[in-house]
């Protein structure tokens, strides 16, 4: 809220399996505090057309808010 982001979006690498577990816990506090989320967890260290496209899709969300 700090900084008066219009959203979170949060990448995690496949290979980043211990924050695997605080996903959850993430995506809770940041529903709480009502900021719209992107949660991309397991993700490949490149950026796939799927997770562009999602972003993509996110973004023109939250310019219609």
């Amino acid at each position: 809220r700090a900084l008066r982001a219009d959203g979170v979006i949060v990448w995690m690498l496949a290979t980043d399996t211990g924050l695997a577990w605080e996903a959850p816990r993430i995506e809770r506090a940041l529903h709480e505090a009502s900021l719209p989320t992107l949660m991309l967890t397991s993700q490949p260290q490149t950026l796939s057309a799927e997770a562009l496209t999602e972003i993509a899709q996110f973004r023109s969300a939250l310019e219609v808010r």
